[in-house]
């Protein structure tokens, strides 16, 4: 599958289900078929949905930045800084093929300075620091507003159908962390 100028060099089925909370945000869960891999999150979502018949697309299982992948030799924030280990999900409908489409861009650093480059938003650490936490409207703020202008080329693609009678899904945003089945 190509998007803009990326190719994807594999696809394996898989199945999205998206489960409303009281405090407005939603449980997501990608089921990738036929593995033990499996990825949770939260979405902003205003409808309950599943997506049964789904295709996720990627070029490597790095792209799915589990743990087992860490180089524990590694210096780079992408194998040190294992608690940032997440993608931002986007989705909408793609009203050229009428399926719903899931772009997960990794909001982790890589370690490359022309790719972090790409992604301001990364670079929150001093958002624990004390004079930060009295401003936490304004770093959400920020926060917003640097994601975006962030690189928003995917990682990953997900693309699939929701079944007959089932809701419509409205377009949003969330995270994601996948992680291996035990």
């Amino acid at each position: 599958m190509s998007e803009n100028h990326k190719t994807f060099t594999f696809s394996n089925s898989c199945s999205i289900s998206i489960a409303n909370t009281p405090s407005g945000y939603s449980t997501i869960l990608l089921y990738i078929k036929d593995t033990p891999f499996f990825g949770i999150g939260c979405v902003r979502a205003s409808t309950a949905t599943e997506i049964t018949s789904a295709e996720l697309y990627f070029n490597d299982k790095k792209d799915l930045l589990l743990d087992e992948d860490i180089d524990p030799n590694s210096t780079l924030p992408l194998d040190t800084d294992v608690d940032s280990r997440l993608h931002k999900i986007t989705f909408y409908k793609d009203l050229s093929t009428n399926q719903y489409r899931f772009d997960f861009v990794k909001i982790v650093k890589t370690g490359d300075p022309a790719v972090d480059a790409l992604d301001p938003w990364k670079d929150f650490i001093d958002i624990s620091e004390n004079v930060v936490s009295r401003f936490q409207i304004e770093m959400v703020q920020q926060y917003a507003e640097l994601n975006a202008q962030s690189r928003n080329e995917p990682d990953i693609i997900v693309m699939g159908d929701i079944p007959v009678n089932y809701p419509e899904l409205d377009n949003g945003v969330g995270i994601m962390v996948f992680k291996r089945m035990e």
